[in-house]
């Protein structure tokens, strides 16, 4: 047997699950630049340029701080 992951995709915008999916990333600490991106509306590559002091790496994975960030998008006027 060959096993396969299921990956969970995110939902259609403007659903309820699309609802409840983005409270779960409100509550996560770490987020990944996809995650990051679509919370706070921001493309991938700018949240790449921008997140060096706020990015945890997990092995080749980066995870944004999430508290970390929102005080810096709170603090800053323009990106």
């Amino acid at each position: 047997l060959i096993k396969r992951r299921i990956h969970m995709s995110k939902p259609k915008p403007n659903t309820s699950e699309y609802i409840i999916w983005l409270k779960g990333l409100a509550e996560k600490k770490l987020l990944t630049v996809t995650e990051a991106a679509e919370l706070y509306n921001i493309g991938q590559n700018t949240l790449r340029n921008l997140t060096s002091p706020y990015v945890i790496m997990c092995g080749n994975r980066r995870m944004v701080k999430r508290e970390k960030f929102d005080k810096y998008i709170a603090v800053n006027d323009s990106i």
